[in-house]
């Protein structure tokens, strides 16, 4: 990379960092995924122009900044702001209006006389309901076929046929725009979506969140948390009935908690049959 393209990928390197209000440590924490303490020099030279990250960094900055990783690094290709906005039926100033910036400021974007920063091509985005990608020209399509099939696996026709199926079940309207349709096709062809399945898998986990808390929040004295100068942490579900109770309040009996624990590996029990068993 020649020094002026380092320089701008130090820029928007740093208005990601900014943006989430991070110091140089906590921005390579998140990056790297462990601890940053020492290591700001890393993101100093990377925001300086000095160095580049490597293609995993690259990617998890990109991510964070919610923007692909080729405009990260080589820039836009081509504005496409002013044809996404006449599209949407926006005049310049109720497009600025809209977005809450000048129509000064819109209109030296589109003339590529300004570069929006990050956050502003989100927001673009959002408003104009086209990909991030189709603004800055690394993507053809308005509706971003091409990035969901390249990002879940899924070919249009089978992501339209989910959506016709949800517009059936009243899930989706046609009235919806075409990214929250693509979007929520999706999140059930991989199994996410609020089905009758699902919905008894959330009740299962719903069970198992609710006992941990009754037993930490009800039955665990924090003063009783030490014991021989080491600390107990939270006691895993599985070992519950096995406790002795030694570190409950006081006045609250095992009896009473073993009884509440009873009732709800009754339940699991019974929603893990109805899984195993029902079709679906």
């Amino acid at each position: 990379m020649t020094d002026i393209e380092l320089q701008q990928l130090g820029n928007k390197i740093k208005q990601i960092r900014i943006s989430y209000g991070m110091t140089m440590e906590e921005f390579i924490s998140r990056v790297d995924g462990k601890p940053g303490k020492g290591r700001s020099g890393t993101v100093n030279n990377w925001e300086s122009g000095k160095n580049a990250p490597n293609k995993k960094r690259l990617k998890a900055i990109a991510e964070l900044g919610n923007i692909p990783v080729e405009y990260l690094v080589n820039g836009m290709r081509h504005n496409r702001l002013k044809q996404a906005r006449l599209a949407a039926n926006f005049t310049l100033s109720s497009f600025a209006d809209t977005v809450g910036l000048s129509p000064e400021e819109i209109a030296n974007f589109e003339s590529n006389h300004q570069e929006p920063v990050l956050e502003d091509w989100n927001m673009f985005s959002n408003v104009l309901n086209v990909p991030v990608e189709y603004l800055l020209g690394l993507s053809n399509d308005p509706d971003g076929w091409d990035l969901w099939e390249k990002a879940t696996g899924y070919s249009q026709s089978t992501i339209e046929l989910q959506i016709q199926e949800l517009i059936k079940s009243g899930k989706l309207s046609v009235d919806d725009n075409i990214q929250k349709q693509i979007g929520k096709a999706c999140e059930y062809l991989d199994g996410r979506g609020k089905t009758d399945r699902n919905a008894v898998m959330y009740a299962r986990q719903g069970l198992d969140e609710l006992e941990h808390k009754i037993h930490n929040e009800y039955y665990i004295d924090p003063a009783k948390k030490k014991r021989d100068g080491k600390k107990i942490g939270d006691l895993n579900l599985t070992t519950y009935k096995d406790y002795d109770g030694t570190l409950y309040y006081d006045d609250m009996n095992k009896e009473v908690y073993d009884k509440i624990s009873e009732v709800f590996d009754k339940a699991r029990s019974e929603l893990a049959d109805y899984l195993q068993n029902h079709q679906f």
